[in-house]
């Protein structure tokens, strides 16, 4: 092939300088591209879910008493707030104090269809002492923080009284004006589980009173220890004429139980019943 008349008249040097020439454009543009290409922005990250997970609860958070409310045990409720920035599905879970999913591993759902905040509930009863925790965790959108453990402490006490007694104390052969019979009264207290102070009052009924209870005294024990406890407490009673009657111990508020006796005291003898 005859090669054109500029190229004819430039020689070699001339084509490969007319070469050069030719490249040096498309070297440009494609380091101008690379250039372009490294100082891009880095992609957004995607926005935070705009899920807030708060106010976690356990009602009641601090209880000592029996625990019959209904027939299986003591109600607690367990709350907590959910927030949202949109409208949205939540998935969350409770979780107990031995860190596992609870009541079990499915998560609930509740959906907003604009933002705000919604109160999520759920329950359990207890009818045995439990100390522990409880928090929320949601699951999806994932990575949206736990609340703050919600610690409740219920100690079911379920006291009783039995064993009512009378111990006559005094060394008056026959009892009247100035030498009166004096009686130590005692019961038996028991608690099945604790630390608990339980309150009682005595009571007493008899020929004396028109058939009527006659409140003696109050006081009340405290059991320090956990798990099954009993104690015995009294009080004193005395009389200076016959009766015969009845003794009773009722456990005061928020506990409920009470105990029974029969007394007789005789001014004649000291052998009473």
């Amino acid at each position: 092939m005859r090669r054109p008349a500029f190229l004819r008249r430039l020689g070699t040097a001339g084509v490969l300088l007319a070469g050069l020439l030719l490249a040096v454009p498309v070297q440009q543009t494609a380091a101008q591209a690379a250039v372009t290409a490294t100082t891009e922005p880095s992609p957004t990250p995607a926005a935070n879910p705009g899920v807030i997970a708060s106010q976690m609860q356990v009602t009641p958070s601090a209880y000592t008493g029996p625990c019959d409310e209904t027939e299986f045990g003591l109600s607690h409720q367990v709350s907590a707030n959910i927030t949202v920035s949109a409208p949205m599905t939540v998935k969350y879970v409770w979780v107990n104090q031995q860190e596992m999913p609870w009541p079990g591993p499915e998560p609930v759902s509740v959906t907003f269809d604009a933002p705000g905040t919604k109160t999520v509930v759920n329950g359990f009863v207890r009818a045995t002492s439990l100390r522990g925790y409880m928090r929320l965790r949601v699951v999806e959108p994932a990575g949206v923080p736990e609340t703050q453990n919600a610690v409740f402490d219920t100690v079911c006490v379920k006291p009783t009284v039995s064993d009512i007694s009378k111990q006559r104390t005094d060394e008056n052969e026959v009892c009247g004006a100035g030498r009166l019979a004096e009686l130590t009264l005692s019961a038996k207290l028991t608690v099945t589980d604790g630390p608990s102070t339980v309150g009682y009052r005595w009571y007493r009924r008899s020929n004396l009173t028109r058939n009527q209870w006659v409140y003696l005294g109050a006081g009340s024990t405290t059991f320090t220890s956990t798990g099954a406890q009993e104690k015995t407490i009294s009080t004193r009673y005395s009389t200076g004429v016959s009766e015969s009657g009845y003794f009773k111990v009722e456990l005061s508020s928020p506990y409920q139980g009470l105990g029974q006796g029969t007394f007789i005291v005789t001014c004649s003898t000291k052998n009473d019943l």
